[in-house]
């Protein structure tokens, strides 16, 4: 069994040794449960070579946890030796790293500062009135990462075995055999990089299951969504968003297995939504005269039809300010214009693809900026060549069942051509 043990390499600051122990106390009964091997640079015997140990070390791991302060910032070999191989290897899916945030500093200008830190929303664990709890957090967010690298790890295992044996066989489902069985539904994986979506796609599930969790079945996937599928096989992430009819949710990958059939390959893919109550976003506030329902009109027809703002301020603070709460203020997305023309500038030559496209980034964007909660009507067709007619309604939730949700109708037409149609403008939010 020791051999499915996850490698853990803990890059930290000497100034930091004593937040170090604490993690490795709590990370004991994982060790000892044989799910993990922690390592650190006080491990390395007497007389062994020190970078070249470290170095070893550091490209063997599964997991590499970066212990943040000023001190481990203001290091040399933990900035440039350490963080910046390990992000290398976290851009090349070969590893998973983790900020651990343990003094207060300021890392929103790191080169990490993209990735989801701990303890929950990167709260510091010297602020921690009981230290414990921060690093049991800590402690168990390690242990749900590690099961899904072993379980993912003993995964391609078995199906390496089950290739070398002929006498496994596999009959493929009704999708993959009858010529005429009807296209799967469209999904959508967004993910989000630094400088707003950083890759998207699309692929075609034979089934799609809503229950606690969404269960896809993808059948021949192309290139892209092969690369994709592959990823999330290697890593539990909590990334990529699944967008499907009217809903759009941000997701774990719980399972992701490949399997080889006769007539090609399938995937089954099982997503655990996040669970989190509408509130329409983090710091809905009242702008003059604006309510945060009204603002959040404006935003959806921002998203849908790519309307500019009404022109109420001759001055530009007022101005700026009423964008900002439009865009998106502190939201999962901040929408700066409609992603439908950027679309159309690299699917016009597929004017269906585009409508499928087009229709499940409305879905995500609407959803993903705490616009409306629910979607109950979603219709896009061409008017003229490159005119697209949308017709809209979604509503608001309430945090009381007497108070009514508010309505938000859209109708109107996106002129598509004849425009900037760059990368889609959004920013994400940590």
């Amino acid at each position: 069994m020791g051999s499915s043990r996850v490698e853990v390499f803990i890059s930290y600051s000497h100034v930091d040794e004593p937040f170090r122990r604490q993690l490795d106390a709590h990370l004991a009964q994982l060790q000892r449960n044989e799910v993990i091997d922690s390592w650190h640079d006080r491990k390395i015997a007497a007389g062994a070579e020190l970078d070249r140990a470290i170095d070893a070390r550091l490209e063997s791991a599964d997991i590499i946890l970066l212990l943040v302060s000023s001190d481990f910032l203001a290091s040399d070999y933990c900035y440039e030796r350490e963080m910046r191989r390990a992000l290398e290897r976290h851009e090349q899916n070969s590893a998973v790293v983790i900020p651990v945030i343990i003094r207060h500093v300021d890392w929103d200008a790191s080169p990490f500062r993209k990735l989801v830190a701990l303890p929950t929303d990167g709260r510091p664990v010297a602020s921690f009135p009981d230290r414990d709890e921060a690093w049991t957090i800590i402690a168990k967010a390690i242990r749900s990462r590690a099961t899904a690298i072993r379980q993912s790890k003993q995964s391609a295992a078995d199906a390496s075995h089950g290739h070398d044996r002929a006498s496994v066989t596999v009959a493929p489902p009704a999708s993959a055999t009858n010529a005429h069985a009807p296209k799967g539904v469209p999904v959508l994986f967004l993910e989000f990089g630094q400088n707003g979506i950083a890759s998207s796609v699309i692929v075609e599930a034979a089934k799609v299951v809503a229950r606690s969790d969404i269960e896809l079945s993808i059948v021949g996937p192309d290139a892209e969504a092969l690369t994709l599928l592959r990823r999330l096989q290697a890593q539990a992430l909590r990334t990529p968003v699944v967008a499907f009819g009217l809903d759009a949710r941000e997701c774990t990958v719980r399972h992701c297995q490949q399997t080889l059939l006769p007539t090609g390959e399938q995937w089954e893919v099982v997503l655990a939504p996040e669970s989190r109550d509408f509130t329409g976003g983090p710091m809905e506030m009242s702008f003059a005269q604006f309510s945060p329902d009204q603002q959040a009109e404006l935003r959806a027809r921002r998203i849908l039809l790519d309307e500019p703002l009404p022109q109420h301020y001759p001055d530009g603070l007022n101005s700026m300010m009423l964008d900002s709460f439009v865009s998106g203020f502190n939201t999962r997305l901040s929408v700066k214009s409609s992603p439908i023309p950027a679309l159309w500038g690299s699917l016009h030559g597929d004017p269906p693809g585009f409508l499928v496209a087009a229709r499940l980034f409305s879905v995500a964007f609407l959803k993903l900026t705490g616009t409306v909660e629910r979607i109950s009507r979603l219709e896009l067709g061409f008017e003229e060549p490159e005119v697209l007619s949308v017709r809209f309604d979604g509503e608001r939730g309430r945090r009381y069942t007497n108070v009514e949700p508010f309505q938000i109708s859209v109708a109107g037409v996106v002129r598509l051509g004849g425009r900037d149609t760059g990368p889609v403008k959004s920013t994400p939010r940590r």
